[in-house]
Parts: structure tokens; sequence; C-alpha cells
């Protein structure tokens, strides 16, 4: 069996099983299985669960699993058997002084930022779709800061795993005479820090949005599904720096032993970086950390 076919049986046999689960969870809308969800989001966020308003959290929480199970369909299928066809050509005996995507730290981030993005793309949208209704021009709410919802130590450790590690490789090359990759990275930096600042934006615009004027419950589950819609953007900027950055390390493949330390520990550190930070947002305390907020002020 060729690498080819390995690859596209890899993808379509994903496809079909994340397809199917996403349909799976979409069309199971009875009452029994939403208000399970709803108990399970509700326990998660630390609310209350009025028996009367189960069905609509529930209703919303099956929304967003199952159209992330479907866009990773379509998404993570094709990338695993990219990534598959890959691996099959990497030699036995990988020469040490070449850059190889697959196998690699690299590989975690490669296949973990399309699913993030998808993530993120079905959060938005739902939180998008719950802030359609019409608002009175007086409905607006309480300005939110970002410290409120994220806390500060994670938003820095956010901004330092984008853009330090541009400044280090911009800092190496120069040290090895390598100008036009030290002003690539020293551009991947810029780059990184201007990203960052965009998605913070976003995510104090996604948090602050008109709404129609509510309280109780639907307040306190709206305003929960947008805080962990702003909890899963944290990673989105290291991650999508990490792999423009090893990207522009490959296209320097054979400049010696240090270009391959940098790529190693460049996306080793990306990958460390993303299941820490990953591991810190699901704790019941950062999930939290917004009421609590809320509550002391």
């Amino acid at each position: 069996m060729s690498a080819v076919e390995i690859g596209v049986g890899a993808a379509v046999g994903l496809g079909v099983a994340l397809g199917g689960a996403g349909m799976v969870t979409l069309l199971r809308n009875g009452e029994r299985a939403e208000t399970k969800r709803a108990d399970r989001f509700a326990r998660e966020q630390n609310l209350w669960l009025p028996p009367e308003f189960a069905r609509a959290v529930g209703a919303r929480v099956r929304r967003r699993e199952g159209l992330g199970q479907l866009l990773s369909a379509l998404v993570g299928a094709p990338t695993m058997g990219w990534y598959l066809t890959s691996l099959v050509h990497v030699p036995d005996v990988p020469d040490p002084g070449r850059i190889y995507f697959f196998p690699g730290p690299m590989a975690y981030a490669v296949l973990a930022l399309p699913l993030g993005l998808v993530t993120v793309a079905v959060h938005v949208w739902d939180v998008a779709l719950g802030g359609r209704a019409a608002v009175p021009p007086t409905a607006v709410p309480v300005p939110v800061r970002l410290a409120a919802v994220v806390p500060p130590w994670l938003t820095w450790i956010s901004r330092l795993l984008a853009v330090l590690p541009p400044v280090a490789a911009a800092v190496v090359c120069a040290l090895h005479a390598r100008t036009a990759q030290t002003l690539m990275f020293a551009a991947l930096a810029v780059f990184a820090g201007l990203a960052e600042w965009g998605v913070e934006r976003a995510q104090l615009r996604l948090m602050n949005v008109p709404r129609a004027p509510e309280g109780g419950p639907e307040l306190a589950f709206d305003e929960a599904f947008r805080a962990s819609t702003v909890l899963s953007t944290v990673m989105i900027v290291p991650l999508l720096v990490t792999l423009v950055g090893s990207a522009c390390c490959y296209s320097m493949n054979g400049a010696g032993p240090w270009l391959l330390a940098l790529f190693d520990v460049w996306t080793g550190l990306g990958v460390l970086g993303a299941f820490v930070v990953n591991a810190i947002v699901s704790a019941p305390g950062v999930r939290r950390y917004y009421r609590r907020r809320l509550s002391s002020s």
C-alpha cells in the first residue's frame, strides 16, 4: 500500500468517524440528553441550573459540540491524512542535520492548530448567534475588562509564548550573520505582537457586545458561554506563530546544527506551552474566574 493510499484511507476513516459523531450529537435533541449536557456545563461553571432553563442550555451545548465535530471532520481528517502520508516518506535513518516536520513536536502544532481554530470559530459563531436579538440603544452592557475574564498572568504567558520565540530566533540568526533571516524573524515578532493585540481586542469585544436586557440564569449562562469562548482563544496566536516560525526554519534547511536546535527548541516550547496552558484553562478555578472577579468588584 502506497503512502498516498494510507493517507487517504486514514482521512476518510477519521472523517466518517468525526462526521458521524457530529451528526449523532446534533440529532440527539431529546429532553434527557439535553438536560444531561446542560447539567454538565452548569457543574463545570459552578452555576445553578433552573429546570425550566435546562433545555435551552443543553441545546446550545449540543450545537457547539456537534458543529465542532463536523468541522473537525472537514479540517482534521485531511490534516491527519497528510500527516500519515508525510510520516511514511520519512527515512528510517533520518539525517541528523536536516529538519523534518514529521515525526516530532511540530506534528502537534500542525494537527492542533486547525482543530483549535475550528473550536474557536464554532464558539464565536455560537456567541454571535446568541447576540442577534434586537437591542434597544439604551441596553449597553457594563464594560468588562479583559483582566476580569482571563487572569493577567495567563494573558502574559500567551504574549511571551507568541513574541519571545521569534525574537530569540532573530538574535540567533544575527549571531550567525544571517541578515535576511534576522529580518524575517524580526518581522514575525512584530506580527506576533500585532496578532496578540488583535486577539485581545477581539476578546474584549466578545465580552462587551450589546445584548438584549436580561437577567437571572439567562445572563449568567450567556456570560459563561462568552467567557469559555474567550478562554478557548488564549493559545491561538502562540500556536500560529510556532507554525509560521517553524516553516521559516524549514526554508533554511541545511544551515547547520544551530538551525536544527532552534527548530527543536521552538517547536518543543510551543507544544509544551500549549499542553500547560490548555490544562490551566481547563481547571475549574480558571473557568470560574470571571464570576469570582465579577462578584468581588
